[in-house]
């Protein structure tokens, strides 16, 4: 399978799967990449999952949107993170 543009990642609510799953993605993912994660507070494990996929040196930037997450993962910029409330 070539790389993919778009993944999005819902269902399995728990840390273990969530890392799991983000790691086999980076695998086909590509600086162009961007993932979106669904439910990030949905649980604790979600949260937990959610700011170790931020801290990962492969992503450039995230944005937190409280519902769902976005990641980028272009290496031609500063690591940055965001916080949205509305």
């Amino acid at each position: 399978m070539p790389s993919v543009g778009l993944v999005f990642f819902d269902g399995n609510h728990k840390y273990e799967p969530t890392m799991r799953y983000f790691f086999q993605c980076m695998e086909k993912s590509n600086r162009q990449t961007v993932f979106v994660f669904h439910d990030i507070y949905w649980s604790g494990e979600m949260a937990k999952a959610w700011k170790e996929i931020c801290s990962q040196a492969t992503v450039m930037l995230s944005v937190d949107l409280y519902y769902f997450g976005l990641v980028f993962f272009r290496n031609n910029q500063p690591k940055q993170h965001f916080v949205l409330k509305f």
